[in-house]
């Protein structure tokens, strides 16, 4: 059986009654804005209690807790006495967790601090945004009660504040990002270069001279893992799954590169793009998913560049064009593109030292 790498994933695998269930929560809430501190406080308090249990447990149980914990008022539950706690203790409509209960209580209490110092724990959570994973579970450890690692990363993902709640190919996706989450915001501020052109024309090469120049990470291009694991006999369909395996492996990159690193990266490089997969979809086919077509709309880019075939051709078992008239060709049609897109670009030709330092000169321009 396949393991699902995410929840947009688990959800597809389960049985129709859980199915229903999780649907509901990962369609309308999981990985929205919260914005009242009642609600942020409720997500917290099921986090907790989901530790060592299903995640199905707690969305049984919701509307109970709801009822048990006077739907999470942080007034009323901070005010909880030792007759409460028994209260608690004998719902059998709730997760009957001594540690867990008394973490609510006292969680409740700190929100309060929180709020007369910061006005809202909203408004406490925005100020420490942006942060590592690291740096979020060590300042939540230190201001909470049973705040673990996955605690704290269940939470802030599905209350905005970490990306990875949704895989971009997910419908929910596009919904997400309307709803402004502050961690997009930290995205959009990573400036994003994307590297194409013909095959064997270094792009590779130069993507990993980038990123070591400028101390970051850069996206390999999915096409290649995907016909050595799958074949070179490809078909019109095969393309338009190795590009969506290219926006989730980008996405992926994004994601990791500011949620790891202490300070983020100003630049990530991209080997190739939706372009690519347009060009070789109508080299091809003489046709393009309307899929890539829209992607291509929606996703913004900050720098392309370009490079030229001036480079001589290498063999390998995926490339398919050693002609020159054929790369010249293609060639021509990236450049076409190029000129008749809004986003600046670059021509990246010449040897290796050149063509790195053509490069360097134009992403520090986009600074």
């Amino acid at each position: 059986m396949i393991k699902p790498t995410s929840y947009c994933q688990a959800i597809q695998m389960m049985k129709a009654e859980d199915q229903n269930l999780h649907k509901a929560y990962h369609d309308q809430q999981y990985g929205f804005p919260i914005d009242d501190d009642n609600e942020l406080f409720c997500r917290l308090i099921f986090e907790i209690n989901q530790a060592g249990l299903s995640w199905t447990t707690i969305l049984k149980k919701q509307e109970t807790f709801r009822k048990a914990y006077h739907n999470f008022e942080i007034k009323k539950v901070a005010a909880y006495n030792d007759k409460d706690v028994e209260r608690l203790l004998n719902d059998t409509g709730i997760i009957r967790n001594r540690l867990k209960i008394h973490a609510a209580i006292e969680n409740a209490k700190t929100i309060l601090a929180l709020q007369k110092e910061f006005g809202s724990f909203k408004n406490w959570l925005n100020d420490h945004h942006p942060k590592t994973k690291d740096e979020w579970t060590k300042l939540f450890k230190k201001t909470f009660r049973f705040t673990g690692g996955e605690i704290v990363n269940e939470f802030l993902l599905s209350a905005g504040y970490l990306p990875g709640a949704h895989e971009p190919t997910c419908a929910v996706y596009k919904k997400i990002i309307k709803a402004k989450p502050l961690w997009n915001k930290k995205i959009n501020m990573l400036k994003k270069i994307v590297i194409i052109g013909p095959e064997s024309t270094g792009k590779s090469t130069l993507c990993t001279q980038l990123s070591e120049h400028f101390n970051t990470i850069w996206v390999k291009e999915y096409a290649r893992e995907y016909l050595l694991a799958n074949g070179t006999n490809y078909s019109y369909e095969n393309l338009l799954e190795v590009a969506k395996g290219q926006i989730e492996r980008e996405e992926g990159a994004i994601i990791n590169s500011t949620t790891t690193y202490e300070s983020s990266p100003q630049f990530i490089f991209i080997d190739t793009d939706m372009y690519v997969m347009k060009v070789w979809c109508e080299f091809v086919f003489n046709k393009c998913h309307h899929w890539i077509l829209n992607t291509i709309v929606e996703r913004k880019y900050d720098l392309y560049l370009l490079c030229n075939i001036d480079l001589p051709w290498i063999k390998d078992e995926l490339r398919e064009y050693p002609d020159l008239l054929t790369r010249e060709k293609l060639y021509h049609y990236y450049k076409d593109i190029m000129v008749n897109q809004q986003v600046q670009w670059i021509d990246i030709s010449g040897n290796y030292e050149e063509r790195l330092q053509t490069a360097i000169n134009a992403v520090n321009e986009i600074k």
